[in-house]
């Protein structure tokens, strides 16, 4: 097995190792990125709104100015003949009841079937002391602090109607890590974890490579 060798310049210089040969399956950031960037306080109203995955429209992304929220639809199918024999179950105005608890949901009926919809919704970021959002020219950038101390970055990007969301995948056959010089390595739960703290222009040319590789796409 090869062992890292790093190289240090002057004491306050970060380490700049030489990439192995062992596969890596786990990504972070030092810190919040873009690190030369302020932090934003709230998502501008431009990119607020509710959007729906491509070919799932049962998922729906929601970005409020200091949150974002996933949800998505449990279908759940009941025969007529069910609900008659439950008294907890009745229709009115144009909501279900009877799967939570004095709340009415959507449902459709077809033939002999009720199928009603139970709406889940997470909350997938928020913006708060730890928890970071910066922008870099078009790109906003969700920074979440995990539980080991380090930051996992998730871009997101508007164009026209259309949400797109890029997460790192470190074990994609082409990626970037030689765009970035300064970073180390280090074993997180018995994986071996890359630990970006790259400067803006580093980030940027890791953004130019297609670090951020794994895309969803939404629309309004």
């Amino acid at each position: 097995m090869r062992k890292w060798i790093f190289v240090m310049a002057v004491s306050l210089l970060p380490l700049m190792s030489i990439v192995s040969q062992e596969t890596f399956s786990s990504f972070y950031f030092k810190e919040p990125q873009p690190v030369d960037n302020k932090s934003t306080k709230k998502f501008p109203k431009k990119i607020q709104g509710a959007y729906y995955k491509f070919n799932d429209s049962i998922v729906q992304i929601v970005i409020d100015s200091d949150s974002i929220y996933t949800s998505f639809a449990i279908v759940m199918p009941i025969s007529n003949k069910e609900i008659k024999k439950a008294p907890s179950f009745y229709k009115k105005d144009s909501l279900f009841f009877g799967i939570k608890k004095d709340l009415g949901i959507p449902y459709k009926e077809i033939n002999d079937t009720t199928y009603a919809f139970l709406v889940q919704r997470d909350l997938f970021f928020k913006i708060d002391s730890i928890n970071v959002l910066k922008k870099l020219g078009d790109d906003y950038f969700i920074n979440e602090r995990k539980a080991n101390g380090y930051y996992s970055t998730t871009r997101i990007h508007k164009r026209d109607s259309v949400l797109e969301i890029y997460e790192i995948d470190p074990s994609t056959e082409n990626f970037p890590i030689k765009a970035l010089k300064y970073f180390s390595s280090e074993k997180i739960n018995e994986i071996n974890t890359y630990i970006a703290f790259p400067p803006n222009k580093e980030f940027k040319e890791f953004i130019d490579l297609s670090g951020f590789v794994d895309t969803t796409r939404y629309h309004l």
